[in-house]
């Protein structure tokens, strides 16, 4: 029973996500039989991923030879109905037995995470923790690339900072820009989409700019507006355009593009009645919208700035004071936090719920499948930690746990970096 038979018999079932307590079957039976349909389960959906793969299911479907046996052998409905029973059985038993086997997240690659002291990799998939990078100095600001190769983080101190970048396994670690006298500044370092730049907030010689470095050689260039400071940059999907928090004096904080040769600034957030924006968060990948929040006092909320027209519209309601959107890859769907439980709307602003609380918003996974998280359910909780969660709810999956008094820290963070090849919020 290994053929696209059972692919197309197993995709076709509906299986609650909490099983019937009367299903128990014996531990080791469910063990193995895991080990044998997990692959065959994991090919099925990479398969049906993509439109050629559907065609050559449905395909072999109709040529399998042995069809026709098959449906001989099943004596009438009933045969076929005990069949999927024990199917389900099987699958209510593996949700009991096993630990929450939500989706495959191999694709997404290896999660990087910084804890301030050491760089870590976690497989989402096996939940295996692996230390790649220990320093004698603080290791912070930790980004990975889209392509899952990189990871690039801070070290030192105030009086000599270096902007570093090794392998995703620890290894090749070197200096960027080894010839600038930098310090970090604000908001994490984004990737372009191609994997070869860098942007990150700094000063140079005490002067506060943009920085595009070529990660490949090394090799950097200072960006900066015509006036005032630029903050928390964030690449286009093209990689043409840099977007960033516009900071002038006299004025609110606004939101601005520039091309990263300094060329092309203009701003693009229009009125905002005075909020001042935190920074871009995430730009739609067709190019139209960019993400953020912007906030005044006791009130933020969460905009769309259209690129083009130069105005933003206002996405959250009134009641919710809310900043820290993560816009999906699909562009469908936008996570955030009110600073206590996460949230997820569509991408217009409609449709808002609660999907987990006492959540803070670390943005999406590069498959757009899970929203993850830095969960803090309760001082007597067992549950601090790193999770995955779906969007649309459910039990969330813990990644890495968190020592109970990680909250003791200036930071309301128990991380000093995450990364998994996302701009994080």
């Amino acid at each position: 029973m290994t053929d696209e038979r059972v692919d197309a018999l197993i995709r076709s079932l509906g299986v609650a996500s909490r099983p019937d307590p009367a299903f128990r079957p014996d531990p080791a039976f469910v063990e193995r039989s895991y080990a044998v349909l997990l692959p065959r389960a994991r090919q099925a959906r990479q398969r049906d991923r993509q439109a050629l793969g559907r065609l050559l299911a449905s395909l072999a479907l109709r040529r399998a030879p042995a069809q026709a046996q098959l449906l001989q052998g099943l004596r009438g409905t009933m045969a076929l109905a005990l069949l999927l029973m024990l199917i389900l059985a099987l699958l209510a038993g593996i949700a009991v037995v096993g630990a929450l086997r939500q989706a495959d997240f191999g694709e997404n690659g290896l999660l990087t995470v910084s804890d301030g002291g050491a760089l870590q990799t976690i497989d989402a998939e096996t939940s295996e923790v692996r230390t790649i990078i220990e320093g004698d100095s603080p290791l912070i600001g930790l980004s990975r690339s889209p392509d899952g190769r990189l990871v690039t983080f801070w070290t030192g101190g105030r009086t000599g900072e270096r902007l570093e970048v090794a392998n995703v396994d620890g290894s090749g670690r070197r200096q960027l820009a080894p010839d600038m006298n930098l310090v970090r500044r604000g908001c994490i370092d984004v990737w372009a989409p191609d994997s070869r730049r860098l942007a990150a907030e700094v000063t140079q010689d005490r002067v506060p700019l943009l920085l595009v470095v070529n990660v490949e050689t090394g090799a950097a260039t200072s960006v900066a507006p015509a006036e005032g400071l630029a903050e928390c940059p964030l690449w286009s999907p093209d990689g043409q355009w840099l977007a960033f928090a516009h900071v002038r004096v006299g004025a609110p904080r606004s939101l601005a593009i520039i091309r990263p040769d300094g060329s092309g600034e203009r701003e693009v957030s229009g009125d905002l009645d005075g909020l001042n924006v935190s920074g871009p968060n995430s730009w739609s990948s067709d190019g139209r919208w960019i993400y953020f929040d912007a906030q005044g006092g006791s009130v933020g909320h969460v905009y769309r700035a259209d690129v083009a027209a130069g105005r933003s519209e206002q996405l959250t309601p009134d009641g919710l004071h809310a900043y820290a959107p993560a816009l999906s890859p699909d562009g469908t769907r936008v996570a955030f936090t009110d600073g206590t439980d996460l949230y997820v709307m569509a991408a217009d602003g409609t449709s808002v719920r609660r999907v987990l609380e006492r959540a803070l918003n670390n943005g999406w996974s590069a498959d757009g499948r899970y929203i993850l998280a830095e969960w803090h359910p309760g001082p007597d909780s067992a549950n601090w930690g790193l999770v995955a969660v779906l969007p649309d709810g459910g039990e969330p999956k813990m990644l890495l746990r968190f020592e109970p008094d990680c909250l003791g820290r200036a930071s309301a963070s128990c991380l000093d970096g995450v990364g998994w090849g996302q701009a994080q919020p």
